[in-house]
């Protein structure tokens, strides 16, 4: 996809501040917002999820490129994850 899937909006005056994401995704499909303002897109034709900064700054990506998961190495199912799952998992598997 080469068009860019996130948007950010200023909406008091209704404009586009910022376009992120072209040719990163390849069919996104969900979007989380976190406390800090961190930014969640899904992407279910990559079987990944990733986290960003609001300025666009990639933090960390989930899940292997276009690689469906196993037991031993699972994967991110875009299509049934939660913000909160995400955020939690996320803090369990820190170092």
């Amino acid at each position: 996809m080469c068009s860019a899937a996130v948007w950010r909006l200023d909406g008091k005056a209704g404009r586009v501040k910022a376009v992120r994401g072209g040719n990163t995704f390849l069919l996104p499909h969900g979007l989380c917002v976190d406390r800090r303002g961190h930014v969640w897109p899904t992407d279910v034709g990559r079987h990944q999820l990733f986290e960003y900064t609001a300025d666009g700054v990639l933090l960390t990506e989930q899940g292997a490129d276009r690689v469906v998961g196993s037991d031993a190495a699972p994967s991110i199912d875009p299509r049934t994850w939660r913000c909160w799952q995400t955020v939690r998992w996320r803090r369990a598997t820190a170092t």
